[in-house]
C-alpha cells in the first residue's frame, strides 16, 4: 500500500473446494494490528460449512464469538460472526486425527498433538462469516471488537461493511476494498 497504512486483498477460493458455486476471502490489514477477513461462500447445495482459527493456546470463544489468544510478548482479541441470516456455532476444539487420517504416508499413526482452535459451523447453501483481529503487547489493557450501528469498533478502530466491500479505519487513516 503506498499510504503506509495497511494493505487488503480478495481472492477467489472457489477452485479449491468442491461443491462450491463461488467462495471468497477478502482480508483488510491496517496497521498496526487490525485485521479483518470476509469470507463468503455460495455452495451448490446445502452443507456443513467450517471455519477454523488455529491458536497458540486454548483461546474459547464467548457468547457473542469473542476470543483472546495470549503470547508472551504479543495478544490477540478476535471475534467471529456470521453477516447472513442463519445459526452459527463458535466454539474451542481440539485438533484430532479420526481414521483414515490417523496415520501418515507410510501408515505410522500421527501423533495427536490437540492442537487448540476456535472454529464457527453452519450448514447452508451460502454464507457470510466475518472474522476480527486486533493484536497488542502483551500487557495492553484488553479492548474487544463490538457492534456499533452500522459497523464494528474495537479501541480507535471501525469496521464497515458493505455489499460492495469493507472499510477499516483508525486515527492512522483508511483503507477498503
Amino acid at each position: 500500500d503506498e499510504t503506509g497504512i495497511g494493505a487488503g486483498w480478495k481472492m477467489d477460493l472457489t477452485p479449491v473446494y468442491r461443491g462450491a458455486v463461488k467462495i471468497t476471502r477478502t482480508v483488510l490489514h491496517l496497521l498496526p494490528g487490525y485485521v479483518a477477513v470476509l469470507d463468503e461462500a455460495e455452495l451448490s447445495k446445502e452443507q456443513s460449512v467450517s471455519l477454523r482459527w488455529h491458536t497458540r493456546d486454548q483461546a474459547a470463544p464467548d457468547e457473542q464469538g469473542r476470543f483472546v489468544v495470549r503470547g508472551e510478548q504479543a495478544k490477540l482479541s478476535g471475534m467471529v460472526t456470521r453477516l447472513d441470516e442463519g445459526e452459527v456455532s463458535i466454539e474451542r476444539k481440539e485438533q484430532v486425527y479420526d481414521p483414515p487420517h490417523d496415520k501418515g504416508r507410510l501408515g505410522s499413526p500421527l501423533e495427536a498433538r490437540r492442537e487448540s482452535y476456535v472454529e464457527a459451523t453452519l450448514r447452508s447453501d451460502r454464507c457470510r462469516l466475518l472474522t476480527l483481529f486486533h493484536v497488542t503487547s502483551s500487557d495492553a489493557p484488553e479492548i474487544a471488537w463490538s457492534r456499533e450501528g452500522e459497523g464494528w469498533t474495537c479501541g480507535d478502530a471501525t469496521l464497515l461493511v458493505s455489499d460492495s466491500g469493507l472499510t477499516l479505519s483508525s486515527q492512522a487513516g483508511s483503507i477498503s476494498i
